[in-house]
């Protein structure tokens, strides 16, 4: 749900003027648009074994200037807009943009741009370890990994932060914007998706022939699903290792 938080940043400091969607990084052919896309032609740290080796170990995250090395993040593998592959690294680029252009932490532009708005009260940027009592596994692991930051907070929250973004806190074009996603196939085995698509920070299509529009995450010991349909917006977590059974629940409320 982090990404969904990260694109409707985006776009609300663009509708003000504060930065280009469009123009080219600098230094980088893609734009922020692409990242947000995940059409810049970065690939992604998830399928190094390196990566998951050192989680498993409880090894510290590597340095920016690492894991952009390891993805070989300065040759794209292919021209900007051109092909379609989620990567989390596009969205850690994405991250360093929006606080190089605002001089603010990314803690602080989702609190001011989206949290607050929303009526989050109960949701943080995760830092290094946090201790979650429903969640043993947490205390292990280094929030640090995800790379372009990791929201935690209840499944009310969830609820009304995308509530928000999809509502009041952006303009209808950008609204529009954002959903208009790249469709990305048909129905996904094992899970309520009969039709897939991405546009900016956002999982949309259609779930059982209902639209809908949303996130789902996955992580080392969680995953989750936020999805809002034509009877409203409800959020699942779970221990499970697969979005599937997350998905499955929010589909079974918003339909």
């Amino acid at each position: 749900m982090t990404k969904t938080a990260i694109a409707a940043c985006a776009l609300r400091l663009a509708s003000c003027g504060r930065l280009d969607l469009d123009a080219a990084l600098p230094g980088r052919a893609f734009s922020l648009r692409h990242l947000l896309g995940h059409t810049a032609g970065l690939r992604c740290y998830g399928p190094l074994p390196a990566y998951h080796a050192a989680v498993a170990r409880g090894d510290a995250p590597w340095s920016t200037d690492e894991v952009l090395a390891r993805t070989d993040a300065d040759r794209p593998f292919a021209a900007p807009g051109a092909e379609w592959a989620y990567s989390n690294v596009g969205y850690l680029m994405a991250r360093l943009h929006l606080e190089a252009i605002t001089k603010a932490p990314l803690a602080t532009l989702l609190d001011r741009e989206i949290l607050t708005p929303a009526g989050c009260t109960g949701t943080w940027l995760a830092a290094g370890h946090v201790d979650l009592p429903h969640m043993p596994q947490s205390a292990a692991y280094d929030f640090g990994w995800v790379y372009h930051g990791c929201l935690i907070g209840p499944p009310q929250d969830a609820v009304r932060m995308l509530d928000g973004i999809l509502g009041g806190l952006l303009s209808p074009a950008a609204r529009a914007a954002m959903a208009d996603g790249r469709r990305l196939g048909g129905a996904i085995s094992g899970r309520p998706w009969s039709e897939a698509r991405y546009g900016l920070g956002l999982m949309c299509g259609k779930a059982r022939s209902i639209p809908v529009a949303g996130h789902s995450g996955a992580g080392p010991f969680s995953t989750c699903a936020i999805y809002r349909g034509p009877a409203g917006t409800a959020a699942a977590f779970t221990t499970r290792p697969s979005e599937a059974s997350a998905e499955w629940a929010v589909t079974r409320v918003v339909a």
